[in-house]
């Protein structure tokens, strides 16, 4: 009742401001809203300083389902995750959530926030361990992605059966321009894309059993698990499995439906350190680089192994393009659908154009033209 009383109409967006401190469950008469109505919940610090504690118990502690509604500001922590779709801290369905912290927390399954909707951006999703289960009710460690777009989001340091960063399912579902890093999954990767679209990511360090579960009856690697949907313009470098030695299974990125463009793949292994980075059992893999590939089925084409990919200084986090790189000029843009003035306008991770030469460069950073100014006198 108090979250329907700040508003007048769906024309006039009511506002609640949080100031910072620490809610709980016994003290807050907001800790489990739903907002439906066209409400903004800002804390009133942009460093989210109000923080609402799950205590360990707590799931869906904000429902945002209105297309007004703008939640903002705010941490979310130690919630708890639950089978299937009860995914902790966030049920969002629709509106916009952003500039958010969620973090913490565990359960039996069930991560972090539940997307159906809407449009999460420009968030932390960390550190919440759903537990090493391998139910197929049971998966993502960071975040379910079933419908909206999720974007500029950094997920690390979380933990599931399957999928430890993310879940992508529905064919609405967009991943766009975020960092994937430092999640654990037993079996399923740290993505596990079975619709929709990841496009512009880095999914970097994160680590792997592979092993095969009643859910992921394959054996995905560490970095991405593929069994529909888009994967392409990402960035796939530096995972490691822990567990599977074999060279014939398991891969950082592992392909089995959907398709795979414009993607750079470099420098994962496996336990034994052997470069381990590509396998394809189904779908279409084209214009992507990987130190390793491995193709026993599906569509592959235009796709380089081996080749030094030319980042400017990997060891110290910066995978920006040398000139030279056999990724620049080496993708295809038109697998965007777009035409060629459309492509000009798009931005890569970094927010520079995504299409500065006649083709796209492979990965989630566009190579920039360097010009050099001449005066004469």
């Amino acid at each position: 009742a108090a979250l329907t009383a700040v508003y007048a109409t769906d024309e006039a967006p009511g506002t609640v401001l949080v100031a910072d401190g620490t809610y709980t469950a016994h003290d807050s008469d907001v800790f489990t809203a739903a907002i439906a109505q066209p409400i903004h919940f800002l804390g009133t610090n942009a460093a989210c300083g109000a923080v609402f504690n799950g205590r360990g118990n707590e799931h869906k502690v904000f429902s945002v389902n209105h297309a007004k509604a703008l939640v903002a500001n705010l941490t979310l922590s130690n919630c708890k995750g639950g089978y299937g779709d009860n995914s902790g801290a966030l049920w969002l369905y629709d509106g916009t959530v952003s500039n958010c912290v969620f973090t913490g927390g565990g359960g039996n399954g069930g991560g972090l926030v539940l997307q159906m909707g809407g449009l999460l951006c420009d968030s932390v999703l960390k550190d919440h361990n759903a537990g090493n289960h391998t139910g197929g009710d049971r998966y993502a460690g960071g975040l379910l992605l079933l419908g909206g777009t999720a974007e500029r989001l950094v997920i690390s340091g979380n933990i599931d059966g399957a999928a430890g960063g993310v879940r992508i399912a529905g064919s609405t579902s967009v991943l766009r321009d975020s960092v994937i890093r430092g999640n654990y999954s037993s079996s399923g990767g740290a993505i596990l894309l079975g619709d929709g679209l990841v496009e512009n990511c880095v999914i970097s360090n994160n680590t792997g059993g592979a092993e095969v579960g009643s859910f992921i009856t394959v054996v995905a690697g560490p970095a991405a698990y593929i069994s529909g949907g888009t994967f392409r313009n990402n960035l796939v470098v530096g995972n490691r499995c822990t567990k599977q030695a074999d060279t014939n299974l398991a891969a950082a990125v592992r392909v089995t439906g959907g398709t795979v463009y414009n993607n750079t793949i470099w420098g994962n292994t496996l336990s034994t350190g052997a470069t381990n980075d590509f396998r394809q059992t189904g779908g279409t893999v084209k214009n992507n680089l990987a130190g390793v590939f491995a193709t026993t089925g599906g569509t592959a084409d235009h796709n380089y192994a081996g080749g030094d990919p030319g980042f400017k200084n990997p060891a110290a986090g910066d995978y920006t393009l040398r000139g030279g790189s056999p990724c620049v000029n080496a993708g295809d843009f038109t697998v965007w659908g777009a035409t060629r003035a459309e492509a000009k306008t798009f931005r890569d991770l970094a927010g520079s154009s995504r299409l500065v030469g006649p083709e796209v460069d492979l990965g989630c950073l566009e190579a920039q033209t360097a010009f050099t100014l001449f005066l004469v006198k």
